[in-house]
Order: structure tokens, then sequence, then C-alpha cells
């Protein structure tokens, strides 16, 4: 028998009932994948062997949904998977929603500011160019925080609406990309990045492996640069594995909710190497009572009374216009929000570095970090400019007491043989920086007391450090009024040589690091 649970759209209801058979699939058709190079002819003739008949093939990956005659899945199953020209077989499993909506209304997006959000926009804002495909049960069309920013629309499922009569996709929506700054609605993560609607759960909240693979499979070949699948299930898909490969084959970044059953039983697709598997955390940074967990989950997120859109119609939830909602299908896109701002950044460069850049950052936080190893996310520490390390070198001539310059004109002369040693550098500095400059003498730190003396390391806006000092490093701070400002920093020293000591030419190299203050 092949073991089965309903795929769930995660939140907090209790785990939705399986069938009677303890599995839930589509009864009267299966997936197949035949091997690489299998004939046509082979493939048909085996389909008439077991009374299969093709319906329809799941572009990229080559997986056919086969209908069968109804109620012989797991027969049909065995069968195929007992043919040589067989890679796998699998019954079309099923998706269901399951979450908790919350009956008390907050007004406060408590996890934006968790994660740091406001700072992470003062950064970067994202943009519209970058796309966030939502993986559920559709967007409400005419939302006023929502229309505005759906640049794609895609039904895979029975519904006759591509527009969301559950509830669910709405308010996932709404986390990872509302109408920011305008007055009304909530804020999204991801500001103003764009979002593709690409329905792959019915009205009921409910829909195949099928469906989501063709998903995952049309947005990352419409440009989406980031999925999100608030939903799981504890049954593995080949199908559903090498649709997410496939997706991140094609440079996207998949994020996927890791579930809600409190415990640590992977879930599909947030367990698969290729997606960013989420848990939730609460405000205290503990884990949230229904919240999975373990080796497999990669970040948590906010995810508790998690406050966004709903849809302004009737909905299968309950709840119009926005309202509050729990579940690790909040926490989810949380982080894609986040991954939507990293791409509009230099940290965007592939897919690989947006998902390390967000993982990297996580706060060890709470008990979430100390009773199970799972770190919660940060935005501002995502999209924050990290030190950036500049190094020039220049030749110095020998001769006891020399000093090289530029000069202070009117303070020191410049010996006839010396080079310029002035280095334009443009430093990227935040509201306050501080600029470290370490002085190197032939690739090794010079530490010699009364050897190296280093003296006027000076920068353009009046900030100095004076003196002649026997160490290898001195600071100046560079005030800007606009973090991430551009400017210009206009270096210079002089170095004075005690008589005997490295006569002969040799070479420096002066290393100059922005460091972000703190505080």
């Amino acid at each position: 028998m092949v073991g089965a649970l309903l795929l769930s759209v995660i939140g907090g209801f209790a785990l939705a009932q399986p069938a009677d058979n303890g599995e839930a699939y589509a009864p009267d058709q299966i997936l197949v994948k035949f091997l690489p190079g299998t004939a046509e002819k082979a493939k048909a003739e085996l389909h008439q062997k077991h009374g299969g008949k093709v319906v329809g093939i799941i572009p990229g990956i080559d997986v056919q949904v086969v209908k069968i005659p109804e109620n012989r899945v797991e027969e049909k199953v065995r069968a195929y998977k007992g043919e040589a020209g067989v890679q796998f077989a699998e019954p079309d499993y099923v998706a269901k929603a399951i979450f908790t909506p919350n009956d008390e209304y907050f007004g406060n997006q408590w996890g934006m500011v968790k994660i740091q959000a406001p700072e992470a926009w003062g950064i970067t804002t994202g943009s519209s160019a970058v796309e966030i495909a939502i993986l559920d049960t559709g967007i409400d069309q005419d939302h006023e925080d929502l229309a505005a920013k759906i640049v794609a629309n895609q039904n895979f499922t029975r519904s006759p609406k591509v527009d969301d009569r559950y509830g669910h996709g709405t308010h996932v929506a709404g986390i990872a990309a509302a109408i920011t700054n305008n007055g009304k609605g909530v804020a999204g993560v991801g500001f103003n990045s764009s979002l593709m609607n690409v329905k792959v759960l019915g009205d009921d909240g409910s829909g195949y492996y099928s469906w989501i693979a063709n998903g995952i499979i049309w947005a990352a070949d419409n440009g989406a640069k980031v999925i999100n699948m608030s939903l799981g299930g504890s049954s593995p898909s080949d199908t559903l594995k090498d649709a997410v490969n496939y997706a991140w084959g094609k440079g996207v970044v998949l994020v996927a909710a890791a579930g809600n059953d409190n415990s640590d039983a992977p879930l599909y697709p947030a367990y698969y190497a290729n997606c960013i598997a989420v848990a939730a955390t609460d405000q205290d940074d503990a884990k949230a009572g229904f919240s999975q967990y373990g080796a497999w989950v990669d970040i948590a997120a906010p995810g508790v009374d998690i406050f966004s859109t709903m849809p302004n119609h009737p909905n299968r939830i309950g709840i119009r216009d926005y309202g509050s909602l729990s579940g690790t299908s909040m926490s989810t896109p949380h982080v894609a929000g986040v991954a939507g701002l990293l791409w509009a950044t230099d940290y965007g460069t592939d897919n690989a570095a947006v998902r390390s850049r967000i993982e990297g950052t996580a706060d060890e936080a709470g008990t979430m970090w100390s009773s199970y190893g799972i770190k919660r996310l940060n935005a501002y520490k995502s999209v924050l400019v990290e030190a950036e390390v500049i190094s020039f070198t220049v030749t110095h001539y020998g001769g006891d007491g020399v000093k090289f310059g530029p000069l202070d004109p009117g303070t020191q002369d410049q010996p006839a043989d010396q080079t310029d040693t002035q280095g334009a550098v443009t430093l990227t500095v935040g509201a306050e920086t501080n600029v470290n400059c370490d002085i190197q003498v032939k690739g090794t730190d010079f530490t010699g007391a009364g050897t190296l003396a280093i003296g006027n390391a000076k920068w353009n806006d009046a900030n100095t450090v004076d003196g002649a000092k026997a160490m290898t490093t001195t600071y100046a701070t560079i005030t800007t009024s606009t973090a991430g400002t551009a400017k210009d920093v206009d270096v210079w020293h002089w170095l004075s040589i005690p008589s005997g000591q490295l006569a002969g030419d040799y070479t420096s190299t002066f290393y100059y690091q922005a460091i972000k203050a703190e505080g």
C-alpha cells in the first residue's frame, strides 16, 4: 500500500483527517515518468497494456498525468513501477488547507518589528521587477492592498475562478508583498516586490500534487524569482521533487512551510534540499506550539497571530478585508518577502547567494534556538551591506628617514625619489562608519614599536587621527547624512622610518575596511 496523507496548507487547524483508507489521492489518475530515451511507441504500448490514457504532461520534468480505471490506483502504480522503462509511478496526491484563524483582532504586525523589516526598508525597498509567486488558493483580485501588485494569474485547479474563495492565499500574499507605505491596510515584507497569483489549491483548500508541480514549473518558466509554498504534506513525491529541482535549476528561490504537527517528521516539499523549510515562532522567539521542527528545518519566522490581508468577499475562513491567522503558512511569506528584497541588492547574484544570505544572517534567538537549534529570520541583517575591504599597493623607496605622501602642503617635504602614494577610494558607507586603516609592510602586519610610525591618516571630511604612533592601526570616522551614500575618501598618510630600518625598495599594502558602527 502506498502511504499518503493530505498535503496541507499550513496553519493551525488540526491536521485534516485522511480518507478512510488512510490515503488521499485522485481515484482515477496517477503520475508516471519514463526513463530518458524511452521511445514514444514503447510508452503508448505500455499505457495500452495497463489501461492508462495520458491526459496531461507536466512540462519541464516530463511527468505524465495518466487516467486509469477508478479506484485501482495502488494496483496501477505497482504495475507501472514493474515496467523496465518507468522511472517512477505514484498516486496524484491531494493537497489540503489547514490553519487556525485567531478570534482576536490584532491591529499591528508584530512580526515585521521582530524581523526588523523597517530597518531593512531603510536599506532597500526591493523592486517591482522581482516577482514572488504565491502558490496557494488564489489571491483576491480587487483587494485594495493587493490588486495593483498582481502581475500574473494562472489557475491549475478545477475551480472556475482564479480568485481566492478560501482566504488562505490572500493572507499569505499580504505578508509577502502587500502594497506598502500607501496609508492603508498592511505592509508587506517584500515592499515593492510584485506578486504572481498561481492557484494550485481549489476553493475548498485542496489540490493534487500535479497541480502544485505544474504551478512550480509555470512560475519558474514565467519569471518568478521567489516561489512561496505555504503548504506541505507527509507523503514524498518524485514529481514534486523534480518540480522543485527544476525551479531551483532555473534560478528560483523556493520557500515552503515546515508544518503544524508539533513534531520533527518531514513535510514535503519543505523537506527537499532545494527548498527553504520554515518553522514558526511566537512574539518571544519561542517555537510556536504547533510548529514542526528538526534538523531538516532551515529557518524560523513569526507565525502566531499574524495580521494580514483577507478577501473582501465571502470565503471559507470567514474573515474579510484584514485579520490574524497562525501557522507556518504565515511564517513562510516572511522569508519569501526577504528573498524578494535581496534579489534587488548586490547579494542577488543567484538563488544560492540569496538563500545563503537569508540563512546565514538569521538570529540565534529565544528557545527556538536554544532548544531546537533553529535561527529566526532577520530581514535587516540579510540586506545590510557588510564590511567592504578595499586595498591598493604602493612602492616605497629606500633611504634613512624617508617620508612619503602625498604630504600636507607646508608641513612636510616630499622626497625627490618618492612616488605619489595617494589612493582615491570610494566607499559606500552607512550613517556612521568606522574606517580601519591597517598597515602592512611586505605582506606582514608591522608591529615593531619605535620602528614604524604612522602619522596623519587623514580623510577629506576633516576627521583626523594625528600623531606619530608606534602602532599598526588607526581609526577615523566618516559621517554621512544618508545611509548608503557613496563618499569619495581622499586617503593619504606618511611613515617615518628610523635610520637603518628597511633600507632599499619595498612594497607596502594598505587596507581600508569599512565597518558598520553598532548602535
